[in-house]
Parts: C-alpha cells; structure tokens; sequence
C-alpha cells in the first residue's frame, strides 16, 4: 500500500495482467502514461488516483490491446482533455471520472456514439465539463447508473430522459445548480405509468 512517486513505470508486454491500479501522492507529477501501456493485451480494468499526469490522457484505443477494457476509473487526477477517441472503447461498461482538475472541454460527442455497452457513468467533482445535460441523451439506452454530482450543472433535466433512457434506475444530481420542474415524462418513470 506504499504511494507512488517517481514517473509511471515502462512496462514490457505483461501478458496476463488485466487489472491496473495506482495512486500515487497528490501534488507529485507522474509525467506522461508511457506508450508501453498499450502492451497489455488482457487489461481490462485501469484505476488510477491521486495522480497528476503531464499530457494528454491516453490514446487508449491506440492497440487492440487496450480496446478490450470494461472499467475505467480516474479520481483525483490532474490533465487537460478528454480524449475523443476513446468513442472506441465499445467494451467498456463504466467511467468515473472523479475530481479532476484542469479539464478543459467537455464529454466529447463521440463517447456516447461508440460507448455502446455503457451501463454506468460518474461524471462528479468536475466542474464545468457538463455544459449540458443534454450530451447525455445520446448514450445508448442500456445507460442504468448516473453520478453527475458536484459538477457545477446548470439547468433543468432533459424530457427526452424518460423516454431515452429507459434503464436508468440510479441518478445523483446532488450540489448543482439545475432548477425548473421536473418533466411530466419523468414523474411518470418514477411511479412506473
């Protein structure tokens, strides 16, 4: 359970490796995610925390390798943008990107286009990056999770959600700023008519 320090290591091609997770020491800078990364053919899960990482995130639909992943959970990191191309990670079942600072942009467009087996999404303590809630209309309709807390949202809820996202059975949207009445279509979701 020691902390981290020092740059991310360069990893050979670790065969059978499939889950990955670090935390490292807040205020420590880790360098980029080297490119060794994408050598890990049976990574699936990659949690990383408490990190600030120079650069772009990873391009982590670079190998086919990496296009396998199911989780990824980012918390407590620092980096500037959200890269459009992970729109490529069709396997993936969960994002939490949690307390991130320094992000510029928002969710890319793309995510919700190719993220087509996403069933759980926490989008919390990011301020700004949720221009609006409407993005999240496009994800496919197996969407069952939300957490979009503590991100600053301004607005009121989509009346398209009641009918786009028809398994959605858990959504926190705690310490906004959204106001207006909640839709008809939604009330109706609620008591099951």
């Amino acid at each position: 359970n020691q902390l981290l320090s020092g740059h991310l290591p360069q990893w050979p091609a670790l065969h059978d490796l499939t889950a990955l997770g670090l935390a490292g020491i807040p205020e420590t800078n880790y360098g980029a995610i080297p490119s060794t990364w994408n050598n890990l053919p049976s990574l699936t899960d990659l949690f990383l925390a408490n990190m600030s990482i120079s650069g772009p995130l990873p391009s982590l639909s670079s190998s086919v390798s990496m296009s396998r992943i199911t989780l990824l959970d980012i918390r407590f990191t620092s980096t500037a943008a959200l890269p459009d191309d992970w729109s490529r990670l069709g396997n993936i079942t969960s994002i939490t990107l949690k307390n991130i600072a320094g992000l510029s942009g928002g969710i890319p467009a793309s995510w919700a286009r190719g993220m087509s087996q996403l069933t759980a999404i926490t989008v919390s303590g990011v301020p700004g990056i949720i221009a609006s809630l409407d993005v999240f209309s496009a994800f496919n309709s197996s969407l069952a999770q939300m957490d979009l807390s503590n991100s600053s949202i301004q607005g009121t809820l989509p009346a398209a959600w009641g009918s786009e996202l028809p398994n959605l059975q858990a959504l926190n949207l705690s310490n906004n700023a959204l106001s207006g009445m909640q839709q008809d279509s939604w009330c109706r979701k609620v008591t099951g008519d």
